[in-house]
């Protein structure tokens, strides 16, 4: 237990909601709180109460709430934005679709080219795509995907039968 019996993290940074980010940065900014009282209010350390304030400062370039706010429905932590937009593909899903519908729709392409030249995912890595070609199920489609293809094989006549045995005898005189 810290000072003012808060828990605190001994090292790295807390993830906070978006509701309690917006009501720090409400409480400073309208109500006009000190630090010391938000950390109280909400069991935020006043060190974090503070960062989540200046960083929402930086991002809107102004002390607008209504700017502050937005600035925070943008990027609401460091990484969270980009781990959601290019890692989280969810089953069955709007992005699973699109991403399963490149690689169906350009088999002349490898599936990472075709998730990258042919949808707005162009960041997913190759482990993303390949876990939701094979995992997630397709709407409109029973069967995985997968990249087999038959081998043309003409049926063996008999004009055929004869050429082949005629090959092998040339081939082993």
């Amino acid at each position: 237990m810290s000072r003012g019996g808060q828990k605190t993290k001994s090292h790295g940074s807390a993830d906070h909601s978006t509701t309690l980010i917006a009501s720090i940065i409400t409480l400073r900014v309208v109500a006009g709180y000190k630090y010391d009282d938000i950390a109280v209010s909400t069991g935020v350390a006043k060190s974090s109460c503070s960062a989540i304030v200046r960083r929402a400062q930086e991002d809107a370039s102004s002390l607008d709430l209504i700017n502050l706010l937005n600035a925070l429905e943008q990027s609401n932590t460091r990484l969270k934005g980009i781990n959601e937009l290019y890692t989280k593909v969810k089953k069955g899903s709007i992005k699973s679709v699109i991403i399963q519908d490149a690689v169906w729709w350009f088999p002349q392409e490898t599936w990472l080219e075709a998730v990258r030249n042919h949808t707005p995912f162009t960041e997913l890595s190759k482990a993303t795509i390949h876990r939701v070609y094979s995992q997630h199920p397709h709407p409109q489609r029973s069967q995985a995907l997968s990249r087999v293809y038959e081998a043309y094989k003409p049926p063996l006549s008999r004009s055929l039968r004869d050429l082949q045995v005629q090959y092998c005898k040339w081939a082993l005189n």
